[in-house]
């Protein structure tokens, strides 16, 4: 089954890599699921309805998606060490990663992850990002070029410390 799944809301969260930012991730995709234990899904699934189609097991699981996906998008996010200003470029890694901490929760149901994507995502709170990491290259070009005048200064001192003592070793050789 190609079942569609997507953020109902932004997911807000703060941005792994630049802290103290906050982001709001919306994401949207589709997954398939395999019956993997039939007991279970049976159990769990069936014992609940008395009709059992396609669509109530896509209405079903859903719900169940919609309970983890929040979750599981920051969780990947974090672990994965993707910023929001990355998301964009790393949404097969972050699919992957999903499916990962998704596969458990669909395993209780005797369901497997065949195929989980990301098809489109968007991350809002970006300008803020991007003022904060130019300002940071601001600061980092910066502290560059004071510590590069600080090393021609320390180079310039050394050289005149040196032909002051020349001058001072030349002259006492001359008075003696």
């Amino acid at each position: 089954m190609n079942i569609k799944w997507g953020t109902s809301l932004p997911v807000k969260m703060m941005d792994p890599v630049y802290p103290g930012i906050p982001i709001y991730i919306r994401a949207n995709g589709d997954y398939s699921l395999r019956v993997q234990d039939g007991r279970k899904l049976l159990i769990k699934l069936v014992g609940t309805d008395s009709r059992f189609t396609q669509e109530t097991v896509r209405e079903y699981f859903d719900g169940i998606l919609s309970m983890h996906l929040h979750d599981s998008v920051t969780n990947t996010m974090r672990a994965k060490g993707i910023s929001g200003a990355d998301a964009e470029t790393q949404m097969v890694a972050l699919a992957q990663g999903m499916k990962d901490r998704l596969s458990d929760v669909f395993a209780e149901y005797g369901m497997e992850i065949m195929h989980f994507s990301i098809s489109g995502i968007t991350v809002d709170g970006l300008g803020e990002l991007h003022d904060i990491t130019k300002t940071n290259t601001l600061g980092q070009i910066k502290d560059q070029g004071q510590m590069e005048r600080e090393r021609r200064r320390m180079t310039l001192d050394a050289e005149r410390i040196q032909l002051e003592a020349s001058a001072r070793a030349a002259a006492t050789l001359s008075q003696g």
